[in-house]
């Protein structure tokens, strides 16, 4: 698509007879000056004072044929006069030129006008956004400022495409510019993006700057500017000439757009650049590209690839990795046979990993890590994260001390190893870490926030909803939300199966426990069946507030922990109830397995499972059953209830439960979170 531009308008000021519309412009003016006189202001700002020299001044420029040329704009609160200017705009013969006119004669900006002109279209049906640029022109407003504002949603949004599609073609570069200008804190960059997306076509200027954001060497804007480029024809052929780019980052940016881009008819050029890349990490997204469109990395890696390309490898240890006891690797065996592996080839592995410089595993890293006996790779995993997290700790507690200290945030690749080693604990530790480091280590507490979600999408979802226990910073936790959102899609969940994973632990382990401090007299939080929250030292004996308070170091920050924590975990079970009930009330049901690990297994909804009558699904219809203490599913006698694997269950209506028995199995719930008992 040629590049495009705005045809000259003609001349969109012309004169009009004002005089009928003398009663609406001296009523708003009037409005404006009695009821910001009624309210208080600040001493230096003069009342807004209207008379019938600025009702004429108003008609005579209406009467003209020139854009408005005068002005006498006050200091003065638009939201005290919404219903004056609601009806003034309301009212006959006013259109777009009309309240641009009052407005500049009021106000010193005409940003305020923008909110109205939908009601204005909505009325005449014009303007279109190419009209109303041509009447703000003449006042210096740049056709791009619209473009903006519709890409804010404040004006246009509800208009035909035909009324707001020419303008924003016209000024598709601009919104380009402005998008890739903006910051990580800038709330218009994602909506521009947004905005050149639903674009039809985007003009060749357009499109020239898009391409160098999506494959160019900055990662910054570059999923956004990929999106934006979803229907341009030739984004494929541009994907192939940047995989033969002479740049490695060039190269890794096409590679990585074809993983969520990619067809079967991509395999062949795949596999061709496969053979040719040199750089490891482009290797990675190559084989993560082949691996989307249904072809493992098992196909073109093996434990003999791995250990040539160890072999081949003569580079020192990257400086990042000072931290680094190497002398003290774990011997790691192969999976297919129980034989040592090389330490070269770990040491090979752990180096690949700190160039790539992203927590994210790719195709592979993992297919190499798979190779690995499971229980070693698992050994692996923990030495590296837990040297990773104690290089940065030891940072953080000699920072301003003449030791010298090595912070691992430039190795954060190791992290990716860590990832595809799989371990249980390393979403525990990742916690634990982010809740110490939290708002003095944001770049730490991200990468391991990246690393969780691409461990075990299980303790992935439950952790990253769990991070307003473990931060206070508004960008951590709007992190933790970005990438919690991006699971189900990952890993194929359905909502309720993503709602399950996603249930918040509040800072609670399995057992039950939170750490309320740290340090050598640590207090501890424990859930109770009837889920509040009681305190204990690290003896085990109760505490009471007094008793707290007696500390004066970490009482306070005791007190702050748990307050906090109630707050929370109030939340938490409120909505977790209304969600039983729903689901409840739809017959949602649950496999065997999920219910007992979701469910059951989690500190919070175990103790409200415990509070509910569930039903299991049998060939005789369905059989109620309670949650004991210990966590065994039982009957109102206690008798035990057998749960099959291969069986579902839900929360028991009123109709699963005998009539006659109800008041017994009220009495023997724990305490009742839902009314299962009227029909």
């Amino acid at each position: 698509m040629p590049d495009s531009a705005l045809p000259p308008q003609s001349q969109p000021w012309r004169a009009i007879d004002a005089e009928p519309l003398r009663p609406a412009v001296n009523a708003l003016l009037t409005a404006i000056h009695e009821i910001s006189a009624s309210h208080d202001l600040l001493s230096w700002v003069a009342c807004p004072h209207y008379g019938d020299a600025d009702v004429d001044a108003v008609l005579d420029m209406l009467s003209s044929d020139g854009p408005p040329t005068q002005q006498n704009p006050w200091v003065f609160n638009l939201e005290l006069i919404a219903q004056p200017l609601a009806e003034f705009t309301a009212a006959p013969g006013v259109d777009a030129a009309v309240l641009i006119t009052v407005f500049n004669y009021i106000r010193h900006d005409l940003h305020s006008v923008l909110k109205l002109m939908d009601v204005i279209h909505a009325k005449t049906g014009g303007p279109d956004l190419t009209a109303l640029a041509a009447l703000l022109n003449p006042l210096d407003w740049p056709d791009k400022a619209l473009a903006f504002a519709y890409a804010r949603g404040t004006l246009g949004r509800d208009w035909p495409d035909s009324d707001v599609l020419p303008l924003l073609t016209a000024n598709a570069i601009h919104l380009v510019d402005r998008a890739v200008s903006g910051d990580a804190h800038d709330d218009l960059a994602p909506l521009c993006f947004t905005t050149l997306a639903a674009l039809p076509a985007i003009p060749v200027d357009a499109a020239e700057a898009l391409y160098a954001v999506a494959l160019g060497p900055k990662v910054t804007h570059r999923k956004a500017a990929q999106a934006a480029l979803a229907k341009a024809p030739d984004r494929r052929a541009r994907i192939y000439t940047a995989l033969a780019d002479k740049r490695q980052k060039v190269r890794l940016a096409a590679a990585q757009w074809l993983t969520t881009t990619g067809h079967a008819e991509d395999r062949d050029r795949l596999e061709v650049c496969l053979r040719a890349e040199s750089s490891e990490a482009v290797r990675g997204a190559l084989l993560d590209a082949l691996d989307a469109i249904g072809h493992s990395a098992a196909n073109y890696l093996t434990p003999e690839h791995l250990i040539a390309e160890a072999a081949s490898d003569t580079s020192a240890s990257p400086a990042e990795l000072s931290w680094l006891l190497w002398e003290q690797l774990p011997s790691v065996r192969w999976a297919a046979d129980g034989k040592p592996v090389p330490d070269s080839v770990i040491q090979w592995l752990v180096k690949q990993a700190c160039r790539s410089n992203t927590p994210v595993p790719d195709a592979g890293l993992r297919q190499h890590v798979g190779s690995l006996d499971a229980d070693d790779r698992v050994g692996l995993g923990d030495f590296l994260l837990e040297g990773w997290t104690m290089a940065d700790e030891f940072a953080f507690s000699s920072s301003g001390t003449e030791q010298q200290t090595v912070s691992a945030i430039k190795s954060k690749g190791v992290l990716a190893l860590v990832a595809a080693c799989a371990s249980p604990n390393a979403a525990t530790v990742a916690a634990r870490t982010i809740h110490y480091f939290d708002t003095m280590r944001m770049a730490q507490c991200r990468a391991l926030m990246t690393m969780l979600a691409h461990l075990d999408g299980d303790e992935a979802a439950r952790v990253l909803a769990s991070m307003p226990a473990h931060t206070k910073s508004a960008r951590l936790l709007e992190e933790a939300t970005t990438l919690l959102g991006e699971l189900p899609a990952r890993y194929g969940w359905s909502p309720e199966e993503a709602a399950d994973r996603a249930v918040s632990d509040a800072g609670f382990d399995a057992d039950g426990r939170i750490q309320l401090t740290f340090g050598d007299q640590p207090f501890f939080g424990w859930l109770q069946p009837d889920l509040g929250v009681t305190v204990t030292d690290s003896t085990g004996a109760g505490c009471t507030p007094a008793q707290l308070g007696a500390d004066p170091v970490a009482g306070p920050i005791a007190r702050r922990r748990l307050t906090q924590t109630r707050k929370q975990l109030k939340l938490i079970v409120a909505e977790q109830a209304d969600r039983l009930r729903k689901a409840m009330h739809d017959g949602r049901a649950w496999a065997v397995a999920d219910w007992q690990r979701f469910v059951l297994g989690h500190p919070i909804m175990g103790r409200l499972a415990r509070r509910v009558v569930w039903a299991v699904d049998t060939a005789t219809g369905p059989v109620p059953f309670l949650v004991s203490a210990d966590g065994a599913s039982v009957d109102v006698d206690g008798s035990p209830v057998p749960l099959p694997e291969a069986t579902t269950l839900r929360v028991a209506r009123a109709a699963d439960i005998p009539t006659a028995q109800h008041s017994r199995w009220r009495s023997a719930l724990a305490g009742q979170t839902l009314d299962q008992f009227t029909r």
